[in-house]
């Protein structure tokens, strides 16, 4: 995944996010949704350690 905000831009509409993106202390920034299974999918991009 090279952009998780964009992702998001582009399938909110079709898909139920959990919550929007978010940076990570560890270095990510992430989106959560789950399938219609019940899965959790998990989209992220690395971003710098601060």
């Amino acid at each position: 995944m090279n952009d998780v905000d964009k992702a998001f831009l582009e399938l909110k509409e079709k898909v139920n996010f959990i919550s929007e993106p978010i940076s990570r202390q560890y270095g990510i920034r992430s989106v959560n949704f789950r399938d219609p299974a019940g899965n959790l999918i998990e989209l992220y991009h690395e971003i710098p350690i601060e």
